[in-house]
């Protein structure tokens, strides 16, 4: 707001006569057209802000630092001269000393309940006490089924059986159970798996191998976890890098007449038979010891999930796969509807659909199920050792 010299009058100048220096310099101020308020104090600057707050920070911490000095030698001072006064406790000592207070009294009122309580009633509290400890039990066991999956007996021990971890493909095979077996002396150790055991068309092929001491072939994996082209890869460099290498194979013709548990056996009588070596240990993929009946007892080890674990059976399943693959590659030249080329014999929707248009090829297992479900009349194949077998209807 500007004021006007002229409406000021004497008033003005009779209040600016204490201090002549003073009111001159507010006359001039008013002649000039300023303002005579005081002036508002200036805000600071962000930087000044920030030294500020630093400074602040820097105080705050000096006064932590001194508390926890002070509670330093104050502790330190009680450790020396501990007061005598028993009442002074701390409060956790204090709800340590109730707890405990609280459980003997239940414990004694539980012992005189019990013994007041006629028998009957005490073999019923044993009752319940039994049915809470089995379900701890069971809680237990169902809390651990994860890691135990099974358990055998050696001996009167019982030893649980470690969970498998599920294969993965970045994990190789290795050579330590091989290793094991040359270092007690034994010098021909073969590895077994076979393919196409589930297929409805074409042969059964088992693969035997037996590898050198020194080198490796990177790569190898069980043949699952390949494709159709990383095994075509490998197949020419693991057949030139194994010591000797057989696949036996079991036509559709066989696995009708004798069956698929004894066309696996005949399979794997002929793979180890065209090793041309006589083997002092045969490691088997799975459970099932389908070997020793050729090669005779304790030349045997099974070793679940070996395909992806041992390396001469990785090495034995990615050679019998190609060869049977090829094998049905080049029966799809005869059998074009059937796509062979693709699922090899294995059941999917083509295939099937092929059964059903044109019925069971030449090559195809006519003893299997799949057979009773043919629209063109064609009965299911009875295998002789099935012959004389009797069923519950007859």
């Amino acid at each position: 707001m500007l004021i006007k010299p002229e409406t000021l009058g004497d008033a003005v100048v009779g209040r600016a006569s204490k201090s002549s220096s003073s009111s001159s310099s507010r006359l001039s101020l008013l002649k000039a057209g300023r303002s005579t308020a005081p002036a508002a104090p200036m805000r600071p600057s962000p930087r000044a802000r920030k030294k500020t707050a630093a400074a602040n920070k820097v105080a705050m911490k000096k006064v932590a630092v001194k508390k926890v000095a002070t509670k330093k030698v104050a502790t330190k001072k009680a450790a020396v001269n501990p007061e005598p006064d028993v009442r002074k406790k701390t409060a956790v000592t204090k709800t340590v000393e109730n707890e405990l207070a609280v459980k003997s009294a239940v414990k004694s009122a539980v012992e005189k309940d019990s013994a007041a309580k006629p028998v009957g009633a005490k073999l019923a509290l044993k009752k319940s006490a039994l049915k809470k400890s089995a379900l701890k039990k069971s809680a237990l066991k169902k809390s651990t089924a994860k890691e135990v999956v099974g358990k055998k007996v050696v001996g009167k021990k019982v030893v649980g059986k470690k969970a498998l971890k599920r294969p993965s493909k970045k994990i190789p095979p290795t050579l330590s159970v091989e290793r094991d077996f040359w270092d007690r002396g034994f010098d021909v150790v073969v590895g077994l798996d076979e393919v196409g055991r589930g297929s409805w068309a074409g042969p059964l092929a088992i693969g035997a191998v037996v590898l050198p001491v020194a080198g490796r072939v990177n790569g190898v994996r069980d043949s699952k976890m390949l494709t159709e082209r990383e095994r075509e890869a490998l197949y020419d460099r693991l057949a030139s890098w194994c010591r000797a290498w057989s696949v036996g194979m079991v036509s559709h013709s066989e696995c009708d007449e004798i069956g698929m548990s004894a066309a696996q056996k005949l399979a794997a009588k002929r793979a180890i038979e065209g090793l041309g070596l006589v083997p002092d240990m045969v490691l088997i993929d799975g459970n099932w010891d389908f070997v020793s009946e050729s090669i005779g007892p304790g030349k045997t080890k099974l070793i679940v999930k070996g395909d992806a674990t041992c390396l001469s059976i990785s090495t034995a399943s990615v050679l019998a796969k190609v060869t049977r693959d090829r094998l049905m590659r080049a029966e799809d030249e005869h059998f074009p509807a059937f796509n062979f080329a693709e699922n090899k014999g294995y059941p999917c929707p083509r295939h099937k659909m092929a059964l059903q248009a044109y019925g069971p090829s030449a090559i195809h297992r006519r003893s299997w199920v799949f057979m009773d479900h043919m629209p063109w009349g064609i009965a299911r194949v009875v295998p002789p050792y099935l012959a004389n077998q009797q069923t519950l209807f007859d």
